[in-house]
């Protein structure tokens, strides 16, 4: 049997920093006790973002009776998954490229890919009874501040035409009457792109599924993996014993033992404001729930947010991405800087709500691999690997969380995706950790400069 300790270099107390504002703002949040004693069940989830428990909605439906345990390192919906802006993106969006695009044929089926993605957590929500607020289906706007965000924007564009995608554009009057902003130049929506609250998706669906008999147990990090068959976890008060493990911990992957020195950790940071007043909401103007991506990928992404669900009327700025391993590196000087620039963001788009304080300030975790592949596949007898989401956590966490689940249980019904995805080629090996972190944000920090007033 071989033996797998999870690596002491990538603890998942250091995946997050600061108070996510979408737990914060929840009225209930999930919760769930931590695991305690010796169990046994047929399927071990581990990880409870978007991938585990989309793995976990679908071995439901597929292997109904079977006793199915969900395993959270951190509180559900706080953790990076929770931390997200929330955007469901249908469309090409590879961080790595100036615009977002790749070529037209590999696009076409990344839009089918993130669709199912979409379409499985609007019929999660319509059949489980969530809050259908948890998800607004707005589309998304691409927006440009500068020159050089409306070169990017045109080339979106042609993009977007090459795969007969519909679109609308916005010019300034139009993005202004939006966003209640007189910053942006103009932007391009398109239309069937999702936008979630990812704290209240993440609690409810988890909810749903311990009423549906899996058991779900919070703050449980993994100590000691044990791969079999059967497998045992050890976590610090409790033992685990499954002949079946989904591993959704996205780059934490590593920590398992599977694909090593083929992973990049990168934090990206949010901020979002106090609930604003009627006074302020009516003075500020635009549409009560919208999403607005830079043109340029280092550039900020801001949503607005309103009704209970939100804690009220609310803005949200996301930029920065760094690579690190550890958030206790954001400790003290480095966080409160990342706060000021959001801050400036925020200020130059909405002058007039300079008063207005950021209530919450947040970092998470993501996973990157060089060549954009994923960490897919069964990686050791009865272990399936769904990690490796490439900054889409949403959609490419809940795809591959399902195709996960189908993999483990041999079901043919996305046969085709399956099979496409372990014909992919894996992770390419990257240069050692210091050498990657160093030259990365080098590159990163180049990027994020010509963004310029696109962030």
């Amino acid at each position: 049997m071989a033996m797998k300790r999870p690596a002491d270099d990538k603890p998942p107390s250091e995946a997050c920093i600061g108070d996510n504002g979408w737990h914060a703002v929840l009225s209930a949040p999930a919760s769930f006790t931590r695991l305690e004693g010796s169990r046994t069940a047929d399927w071990l989830v581990i990880g409870a973002g978007y991938t585990g428990l989309a793995a976990a909605r679908r071995l439901v439906e597929t292997v109904p009776g079977d006793r199915i345990m969900v395993l959270e390192a951190l509180r559900v919906g706080d953790g990076p998954a929770g931390r997200s802006s929330g955007f469901m993106i249908d469309l090409p969006h590879k961080l790595d490229s100036d615009s977002y695009t790749g070529s037209v044929e590999e696009d076409r089926r990344q839009t089918d890919r993130n669709r199912l993605a979409i379409a499985f957590v609007q019929r999660v929500i319509d059949e489980d009874g969530l809050d259908p607020l948890i998800q607004y289906r707005t589309g998304k706007v691409n927006a440009a501040a500068t020159e050089h965000g409306e070169t990017l924007l045109s080339a979106y564009r042609q993009h977007l035409d090459a795969l007969a995608e519909p679109y609308e554009t916005l010019d300034a009057d139009d993005m202004s009457t939006l966003t209640g902003s007189h910053y942006y130049r103009h932007g391009i929506l398109t239309p069937r792109s999702a936008l979630l609250h990812p704290a209240a998706y993440l609690c409810d669906l988890a909810k749903v599924l311990s009423r549906h008999g899996v058991a779900i147990h919070e703050n449980s990090p993994v100590r000691q993996f044990t791969e079999g068959p059967p497998h045992v976890v050890r976590t610090e008060h409790g033992r685990l014993t499954a002949p079946n493990v989904i591993l959704a911990v996205n780059g934490a992957v590593t920590a398992f033992g599977h694909f090593k020195k083929r992973l990049m950790d990168v934090f990206t940071f949010a901020s979002l404001t106090r609930a604003l007043t009627e006074d302020e909401t009516r003075a500020l103007g635009g549409a009560p729930f919208w999403g607005v991506l830079p043109a340029d990928p280092m550039g900020t992404t801001v949503r607005r947010i309103s009704g209970p669900l939100y804690g009220g009327t609310r803005i949200l700025v996301r930029n920065r991405f760094v690579l690190a391993s550890k958030a206790s590196a954001f400790e003290g000087r480095p966080i409160a800087r990342i706060a000021r620039q959001q801050r400036d963001s925020f200020d130059n788009r909405y002058p007039a709500l300079r008063h207005v304080p950021m209530d919450h300030v947040w970092g998470g975790r993501l996973c990157l691999s060089k060549n954009g592949a994923t960490a897919f596949g069964e990686v050791a007898p009865g272990v399936f690997s769904a990690a490796c989401q490439n900054g889409l956590g949403s959609v490419n966490g809940t795809l591959h969380g399902l195709l996960a689940a189908d993999l483990a249980t041999r079901r043919d019904c996305h046969g085709e995706l399956i099979a496409d995805l372990a014909a992919a080629d894996p992770p390419v090996r990257i240069p050692p950790e210091p050498v990657t972190r160093r030259v990365g944000n080098w590159i990163v920090g180049r990027r994020e400069s010509r963004a310029g007033m696109e962030r």
